[in-house]
């Protein structure tokens, strides 16, 4: 082999070496400047997995607190979406879905219902115009009304 080729190669090798260092210490110095986390403990991993759930009053609460509102008409156990929740009613008919974990989930204001009467001309028409009867109703209209002139009956 030539000196050359052994004396390239060798500047290299050193090369890369000297990077490499670089690399793993600069690695290290910021591994010890950041705190080491805390390994989770049982109740920690129980008081995450578990959040407490809350009271149909406190859902009561929140509800009212959301809407601005005080008349509760009723609150109870419900779902939205498959998943478990307090449906809060209001006396203004608006609802309050709260989840079991103090979010609130959805609200709902009350449907409006439109009533639609009709004109009042057909009811003037049917009142003018009497109603027509048949042959048989006439006939038994008069077997039952007779007119007895005053006369006393014993």
């Amino acid at each position: 082999m030539r000196k050359s080729t052994l004396f390239i190669s060798a500047a290299l090798t050193t090369f890369i070496l000297a990077i490499l260092f670089g690399v793993v210490s600069a690695y290290q110095k910021t591994a010890a400047s950041t705190p080491p986390t805390p390994q989770p403990t049982l109740e920690t991993v129980q008081a995450v997995a578990e959040p407490t759930p809350v009271t149909v009053e406190q859902a009561a609460a929140l509800a009212a607190q959301f809407m601005n509102k005080q008349d509760l008409y009723s609150a109870e156990k419900s779902s939205y979406n498959n998943l478990p929740a307090y449906l809060i009613t209001f006396s203004s008919g608006d609802k309050v879905y709260i989840g079991m974990d103090g979010q609130v989930l959805a609200s709902v204001a009350p449907q409006q219902v439109a009533f639609v009467s009709e004109t009042n001309t057909t009811f003037q028409d049917t009142q003018k115009a009497p109603a027509k009867k048949n042959k048989n109703q006439e006939a038994s209209n008069n077997s039952e009304h007779e007119d007895h002139d005053n006369e006393d009956h014993d």
